[in-house]
Order: structure tokens, then sequence, then C-alpha cells
């Protein structure tokens, strides 16, 4: 997409307006979509076409359309019954894997998985079972493809960092392969209401990405906030820029001419058409760009801001808006953000929701009344690293581990590229488990 003038600009914002109305829009009255669409996909199942069935109803389920999830979790139950075709397409969807650009180099070296995305959280013992954690939902499929999975769940508990909301997704599916119990990270509701009713090895934690911030590099400024508003998002189109400019341009012409912080990196969009769309609303004077930042210059630009703000409509977990509460700066979330949970931190002390139509007012509104808030506060106390382990060992000793230990456990952070140990050399203190886990590779 090209942005050089008013006129495309409109074009585009219709466009992105009328596939959110369908995403989003109906989905109070979108019983007339959903239901006729599960039996779509039951039908399919019986004319033997189930990747087609499962792709439907996974995108039934991520739409968040009334029914969705009921109806998910009926069409679920009802294709592992099919047990035969259920573990057929599993085992297709993990054959399937082929190299791409960006996972290459496992293939070439799957050692590399060490290098953030799988770490060794507790080491196995003869007494019990390790832990070791898998972060990014694409490269599930490609653990079971390149190491021997069954046998490395014989020696560790595994747990699952997903990327994304909508859990009927075959990359977590794939571990009902599994006789061992496997725990699946769930920071949204109607996504633990799916794995529940599953009745199955796969166990929700309530925690998710953004929990594993390091709240030791993301810390409260001391010296005056130079911008009024940052955005540290990808230059793509579900982050929608367009509709944050559009509320900074009706703030200039009431007299309100804030600064803003813009932080991110190429997505579907780049950063000059990001660019060209900000000089359509005359916001590019006022608007300061840092791209491609390192995280210490993201912690940075958070402690120099005085509201953070996330307007997609849905992703995963965002890590952004915590790492700016650990800066002490507020947040705006978009209101119906994912499937519209109100997340416990978000909150008198940490932020807001706001609308399309009121974000204008929430602005001002916030700016208001920053001083007295207390976002920092509110997550040391309640959203940090330490919190999600202290989460993540009762659940393990609730359904698997009696014996494990809080202490067993090493903390590792979340950062841009990938998972980290809080610890220096961390990864020198589990030498035997990964040597392990690397002699589970399977031949090519």
């Amino acid at each position: 997409m090209a942005v050089v003038n008013s006129l495309s600009l409109k074009i585009y914002e219709f466009k992105q307006d009328l596939v959110e109305f369908f995403q989003y829009g109906v989905r109070p009255v979108a019983w007339v979509f959903s239901f006729p669409l599960f039996v779509v996909s039951c039908v399919l199942l019986h004319l033997n076409r189930p990747a087609l069935s499962f792709n439907l109803m996974s995108k039934v389920f991520r739409t968040g359309w009334a029914g969705s999830a009921g109806l998910g979790q009926a069409y679920l139950r009802y294709f592992r019954k099919r047990s035969g075709q259920f573990s057929a397409l599993l085992d297709e969807f993990i054959h399937e894997v082929e190299p791409l650009p960006n996972t290459k180099k496992f293939f070439e070296h799957p050692e590399k998985f060490f290098n953030g995305v799988l770490l060794v959280l507790a080491p196995a013992t003869e007494a019990g079972k390790g832990v070791i954690v898998l972060k990014y939902s694409y490269y599930f499929a490609l653990f079971f493809k390149l190491f021997d999975v069954a046998k490395i769940a014989q020696r560790y508990h595994i747990v699952l960092e997903p990327s994304w909301a909508g859990y009927i997704d075959l990359s977590i599916l794939c571990f009902l392969k599994l006789d061992e119990p496997v725990f699946v990270m769930t920071y949204e509701g109607r996504d633990k209401a799916l794995l529940e009713s599953l009745n199955s090895n796969l166990i929700p934690v309530e925690v998710g990405p953004n929990w594993w911030v390091n709240h030791n590099m993301f810390k409260a400024a001391e010296q005056d906030k130079d911008f009024d508003l940052i955005m540290v998002a990808s230059w793509s189109k579900f982050k929608r820029h367009h509709k944050v400019f559009r509320s900074i341009a009706a703030l200039n012409k009431k007299g309100h001419k804030l600064q803003l912080a813009l932080v991110g990196y190429d997505g579907d969009l780049s950063l000059p058409v990001i660019e060209q769309m900000l000089a359509a609303y005359g916001l590019r004077a006022q608007t300061h760009i840092y791209n491609k930042v390192p995280p210490s210059e993201v912690a940075e630009l958070l402690s120099r801001s005085k509201i953070n703000l996330l307007w997609s409509r849905f992703e995963g977990n965002n890590r952004g808006i915590i790492e700016g509460m650990f800066c002490d700066v507020p947040c705006i979330v978009r209101k119906g953000h994912n499937y519209g949970e109100h997340y416990q931190y978000i909150n008198a002390e940490t932020g807001c929701f706001a609308t399309d139509g009121n974000l204008d007012e929430a602005i001002l509104g916030l700016l208001a009344r920053r001083e007295q808030m207390s976002p920092r506060g509110y997550v040391m106390s309640a959203h940090t690293y330490d919190n999600a382990l202290d989460k993540l060992v009762d659940v393990i000793k609730a359904n698997a581990e009696p014996d494990l230990e809080r202490a067993d456990l090493v903390a590792k952070v979340n950062e841009l590229d990938g998972m980290k140990y809080l610890i220096p050399n961390g990864r020198e203190r589990f030498t035997h488990d990964f040597a392990f886990i690397q002699a589970q590779i399977l031949k090519q």
C-alpha cells in the first residue's frame, strides 16, 4: 500500500473499516454466521476434508463471534472422537512443515532452538522431571519435526508459550499426541475454557508472554517527560496506526498539540508508509520516529513518555504495555481487545480502555490524572516473572509433580528476539539438560 495523499488515505481507511466491521462489528449478532459455518465444518469432516474443516472452524473461533466459543469446544470434542482422522491431521500438519526463510537455520542446525526458542527452567534429576519452555506458536510443529518430543516429554515437563490468542490451532493441539501433561500459558478466558473442555493432557496456566518482562531494565525515569504519547508497535495494519493518528489530529484541532513517539519495525507496512500517513494527517512535525531500536533504547523511550498506547483489535499478550508500566507509564488499550476481556492489569492504577470514538477524550483524561496513578507499583506486586513462576509451579505441582519446588526453577525474560535467562550464564547451568535434548534431534 502506498499512501500518497488524503484521497488514498481515505480509501485505505474505508477498506480497513470494512474488514474490521465483519471481523468485530458483527460479533454480538454473529450466530447467523457461526452456526452455519460450524455445520459446514462438521459436514467437511464427513466428506473426508479434515484440513479444510479444521481451518474453517479455527477461523470462526478466532473471530470471537457470538456462539463461536461454545461451538468451537463442541467441534473439537466431536473431531477428537473421530480419532483416526484427527491423528492423521496432526501427523500431516507436522510432516508438511518445510524450511522457510525464517526457519531454514533450524533445519540446518536444530540446536539453534536453544537460542531463545527453547529454554530449560529446571533440571531433570533422579527425583523428578525438569521443566522446559517453548516459545512462539509457529515453532511448535517444527519442534516435533526436528526432535523426538515424546522422549523429551518423558524427562521434562513441557510448557508452551503461544504467540496469539485463539487456541483452535494445530500448532498447540499437536501436543495432544503426547501421553504426558503439557502446560499451556493461557491468558484469555475463552482459551482457558477451550482447553479445559478437552479434558486432555493440555493444562492451562493463567499467565502469558507479557508476564516475563525484565523489570530490572524497564524503570521509572528521573528526567522530565518528552512525549505525551508513545506507541511501540510494528509497522503493520493490525496495529491500526491510522486510527491513532486520526484522534491526535482531532486533538490538534481542539488546541491540544501532543508530542508522539513511534517505535517500530517493518511488518506488512513500512516506515515510509507510516510517514506518508503522518503527513496526510498533518502530524509529521510533532512525531518522533524510532525504527528497529534495541530493548535498552525502548526502555529509555518509554520512561520519557506520559502515556503508552495499544490500539490493535486482536493479537497475542502484548508485552509493550507491561514494559511501559514498569517504567511507571499508564496505558490506554482498545476496548474489546482480543475477546474483550477486562484484564486485571488494566485498572485504576495502570490505565484504561477506550474506543475509536473516545480515544481523544481518554488521552486528555489520562494525561490529567497520570501523576496520581501507580503502574509500576501494581505490576511489581502482581505481574512479574516471579509471579508467573509461582503460578506455573503451582499448576505443575497440582497436576504432575507434587514435589516440585519454586527454588528448582530459574527465571527467564522475554525480549523482541526471544527468551533469555535472567541470571548470567544461565545456559551453562543446564549443560547436561541441553545435551540430552540435543541428543533427541531426529535425522532428516
